[in-house]
């Protein structure tokens, strides 16, 4: 938990403009975004857009794990990998693979514990707007399916 809460602690500004960006871009359709293996920190403002647009805690969960099984175990990795990049002083990659339930389940508990929602974490921490976000996203949605264009 001490990991998570320096997380959360150094990256807010940043949360706050991606979702942010996301959310106003919207307008323009599908909004693509990644990292590296489509975790972490990928998979955390995943789970924020999910709050904000109603979802379960559960299928939060669900969507972050789904990671793990798209990407499935390294056929190039192995111990001995793990070994020579520390011998190297590189960074051991397999340390950081998968995308385990617990880490999302953990990261959950710490939001509730410390902020008592998610919606509070944006608001109080990340200065965000949850309403006003949820009201720009549906606004999006109307407007695209108002839109002739989208039918040609």
């Amino acid at each position: 938990t001490t990991t998570t809460s320096s997380s959360f602690s150094r990256s807010q500004p940043m949360l706050a403009r991606t979702l942010e960006c996301i959310v106003n871009e919207s307008h323009r359709g599908t909004v693509l975004f990644h990292c590296q293996k489509g975790k972490d920190r990928t998979g955390v403002i995943s789970m924020l857009l999910q709050a904000i647009l109603g979802h379960s805690e559960e299928d939060m969960v669900e969507a972050y794990t789904i990671s793990e099984q798209l990407l499935g175990p390294s056929e190039t990795s192995s111990s001995s990998d793990s070994d020579d990049s520390n011998r190297r002083g590189l960074v051991d990659w397999t340390r950081l693979r998968g995308s385990p339930k617990k880490a999302m389940v953990d990261t959950l508990s710490w939001i509730r514990q410390n902020h008592g929602s998610i919606s509070n974490f944006l608001e109080d921490r990340c200065g965000l707007n949850v309403e006003q976000l949820q009201k720009t996203i549906n606004n999006n949605n109307n407007n695209k399916a108002n839109d002739s264009t989208l039918v040609h």
